[in-house]
């Protein structure tokens, strides 16, 4: 979006033909009225991003996963929850990451990259493949 204010700004700047047949300053004031209004957004989304990474130590601690027949564990020194795998309702497949969810609003994130992945992925597709 910031991409297109730019571009209507060169052209409304540009052209001679259109500075000649209507007033550009109101829609100048206006571009730049939207321009600033998402550059503030974005500064106000990392500044939230970063405060709730900090209030949040949650998942600051590295997490262990443990996958067996009857559900997953996963557990950080703080935190510990199970899972049974009734209570999955939704795995999504991805190049960098396996999202395994629970409810509405609650996954579990697990990184490929991690050395045992192929049982990992194993164990879950023999007991949530039905589930898409």
């Amino acid at each position: 979006m910031l991409l297109y204010g730019f571009i209507l700004m060169a052209l409304v700047i540009g052209f001679e033909a259109v500075k000649e047949k209507i007033n550009v300053i109101p829609i100048m004031i206006g571009l730049f009225i939207i321009i600033l209004s998402f550059g503030v957004t974005l500064f106000n989304m990392v500044r939230k991003s970063r405060e709730g990474w900090a209030v949040n130590t949650a998942f600051h601690d590295p997490m262990t996963f443990a996958f067996d027949d009857k559900g997953f564990s996963c557990t950080t020194p703080k935190h510990s929850a199970r899972v049974t795998w009734q209570k999955v309702t939704k795995v999504v497949w991805g190049k960098k990451i396996i999202v395994i969810m629970t409810g509405g609003t609650q996954a579990y994130l697990i990184p490929t990259r991690i050395e045992n992945i192929n049982e990992v992925k194993k164990v879950i597709w023999e007991y949530v493949s039905h589930k898409k």
